[in-house]
């Protein structure tokens, strides 16, 4: 299950990443921060770091939490696209 609280050291991690970076959810359920060339066929790209940044996510812990829940919550769905 994609919970909120997985996502968010993910989305910390990603902050700190190589800028073409993403967030990548195996079928299973485990994730990666890996640069975007990396992610493997098998995997979605659940979230990149462009799109965080184009968001304009303040990092603080409230507006990581919801990213985070944002995107388990959209994790769920047929047509998952939030990498930008």
């Amino acid at each position: 299950m994609h919970t909120p609280s997985r996502l968010y050291g993910h989305l910390v991690a990603l902050m700190h990443a190589c800028t073409d970076a993403v967030v990548a959810v195996s079928p299973e359920g485990s994730m990666r921060v890996c640069p975007r060339g990396e992610v493997g066929a098998a995997e979605c790209a659940a979230y990149s770091r462009d799109l965080l940044l184009a968001e304009g996510v303040v990092p603080t812990p409230a507006a990581l939490q919801e990213v985070a829940a944002r995107i388990a919550a959209e994790l769920g769905h047929e047509g998952l696209d939030l990498v930008a």
